[in-house]
């Protein structure tokens, strides 16, 4: 009998050609030498009885997997959620901020009036009813849901009915995470459900502790919510720090709360809890992490473009893009401060385009050297979509080989950074309890150090055939925030793949 660890997760039925195995391999114990092949009646009527058992074991296995309610679905994980106070949450529209243009002296803007973007028809209302002057950020929030309200930064909506005073056109603002309009999202999968219902069931709330704040975080309407997390004493007794993330309309989207979020949270907040409990809403500031690979390709997979890939790997000095010269689109210059090898025409390199999510290859046409083997000049090739064309590499970016193969470990590692979580306020907490900790605590729920855990799904992908993390070294534990205030979030930054030696 297998160790209680490798027992499956979930109960395990037989097909309906193991009953029928079963019950002619019965029919020759009991009658040896009977025949039992294709075609006789003993192979008829096991069949038969295998038709027969196959909705008995489906009905085994609804009634065990319900058992945990990790393994509920559908409506039995609506009628659990329920019973444990709280239900799906539902689609959500994108929130922030747009400048709206006005007349001197201003006007008013009333709390649900709409905004519109008039290329994808996506809607959005006023949050707060005030005076707004020419230049101010009004605070919208979808009417639309969903991950396409999640709208870039500068991008024109216009007021359905302006009122006196108001341009029909505004703007939508820049956040300080790098996004305009976030948070959008479908309605709560069984999956994200399911994880909440067991963060419920391990800290149940009562009494405005940590977990009840938490509830109330994620219950709040028209936020995204992912997981919640509390600061208790933060900033001394009575004080609780106060911080979320948000799920991600995609893998690896966006997972910070803007300015808008963290307004309507701790309104939402004040609501419902006495007004001496002081509820600090805290900034949350992602911290971009890059990781470089060395790997080698599985045989039936695409290996490396070249023969001999360029650049080699050199730790702790890769080749990166100099800024120097300003990087474009087909030219840009590549810096190491250790000696290496000079790229050749031909060569294809790869970089990471982060806000896309995928890598794009640039083939080299022609090379310069600056400093001999230490920095270069690339002019790459255009012809035939030999390179990509549109992508410009950042100042600092780490260039790297290209394989087609690349592309598979995308997914898995954006995946990973979406299960972390923030990072503590404080270098030195105060005993080994829950004063001034983060709850709920790392790494049961949302881990916030990034482990060799980020690897272990790349071992399932048929591409790889082996893979190791080069940088950084792990544990690489979340940089501490500030008491109260702020709480960083390690996010991916870029991702660099070398060959394995």
């Amino acid at each position: 009998m297998p160790p209680i660890d490798d027992l499956p997760g979930t109960l395990i039925i037989p097909s309906r050609d193991d009953i029928r195995e079963q019950y002619l391999r019965d029919v020759r114990i009991r009658t040896p030498g009977a025949a039992t092949n294709e075609g006789t009646l003993e192979y008829a009527d096991a069949s038969v009885f295998a038709d027969q058992q196959i909705p008995v074991y489906f009905d085994v296995k609804n009634i065990g997997d319900y058992v945990a309610n990790v393994n509920k679905t559908g409506k039995a994980l609506d009628a659990e959620l329920q019973r444990a106070g709280t239900s799906r949450l539902l689609a959500a529209g994108g929130s922030g901020y747009v400048a709206v243009v006005t007349s001197s002296g201003g006007g008013t803007i009333f709390a649900g009036d709409e905004i519109k973007d008039s290329i994808s028809g996506k809607r959005f209302k006023c949050t707060s009813t005030r005076i707004y002057t020419n230049g101010q950020s009004v605070p919208i929030i979808g009417i639309d849901t969903g991950p396409s309200t999640n709208l870039a930064a500068g991008t024109k909506l216009q007021w359905t009915f302006p009122r006196p005073g108001i341009s029909p056109n505004a703007t939508i603002v820049l956040q300080t995470d790098g996004s305009g309009l976030s948070g959008g999202r479908d309605d709560e999968t069984d999956s994200q459900a399911s994880d909440r219902l067991t963060a419920l069931r391990a800290t149940p709330p009562a009494s405005g502790n940590d977990a009840d704040i938490q509830k109330a975080v994620q219950e709040c309407p028209g936020v995204t919510v992912q997981q919640a997390f509390t600061y208790p004493c933060i900033r001394g007794p009575g004080t609780m720090g106060v911080t979320f993330t948000i799920r991600p309309g995609t893998p690896g989207a966006n997972r910070v709360p803007n300015a808008a979020m963290l307004a309507t949270v701790h309104s939402w907040l004040v609501g419902k809890f006495p007004a001496d409990d002081s509820l600090l809403m805290c900034l949350m500031i992602a911290y971009p992490v890059t990781l470089i690979f060395k790997a080698s390709w599985a045989p039936t997979a695409a290996t490396w473009a070249d023969a001999l890939p360029w650049p080699v790997y050199i730790p702790g000095d890769p080749v990166i893009v100099d800024g120097a010269v300003t990087p474009t689109a087909t030219t840009f210059r590549l810096t190491t401060a250790t000696s290496t090898t000079t790229p050749e025409v031909g060569k294809v390199l790869a970089f990471y385009d982060q806000p896309n999510a995928t890598f794009r290859n640039k083939r080299i046409l022609s090379v310069s050297v600056v400093v001999a083997n230490k920095s270069w000049d690339i002019v790459i090739d255009t012809s035939n979509n030999a390179s990509d064309t549109n992508y410009i590499p950042t100042t600092g970016q780490i260039a790297c080989p290209w394989s087609d193969s690349l592309q598979t470990i995308v997914s898995p590692i954006s995946s990973y950074f979406d299960t972390l979580g923030p990072g503590e306020q404080l270098a030195t907490l105060p005993d080994l309890n829950l004063r001034q900790r983060r709850t709920p605590r790392s790494p049961v729920v949302y881990a916030n150090t990034l482990t060799n855990r980020v690897i272990t799904p790349l071992f399932a992908l048929p591409a790889v055939n082996d893979i190791e993390l080069a940088s950084p070294s792990v544990p690489y534990a979340t940089p501490v925030g500030a008491a109260g205030i702020v709480s960083y979030l390690l996010s991916l930054g870029s991702i660099a793949v070398f060959p394995q030696s």
